[in-house]
């Protein structure tokens, strides 16, 4: 998927749960929530960016800010 898919996909999802929001409040939420984690399941995986690098990331720059102080 290219980035002007997932902005359709991002679109179409508030859209969706704008319509929604009249009826049940909660599809919205649902329609949202299932937008973002596809929205963020296709950077995940398209990155390769592992969680357990934020995690390293995180613990690098910790300790930089405590041995500096």
């Amino acid at each position: 998927m290219s980035i002007i898919q997932i902005g359709v996909i991002g679109v179409v999802g508030a859209l969706l749960a704008i319509q929604f929001k009249s009826v049940r409040k909660e599809y919205s939420t649902y329609i949202s929530m299932v937008v973002g984690l596809l929205i963020s399941s296709f950077i995940f995986f398209t990155t390769h960016f592992l969680p357990h690098s934020i995690l390293l990331i995180f613990l690098q720059e910790l300790s930089l800010i405590t041995d500096s102080q």
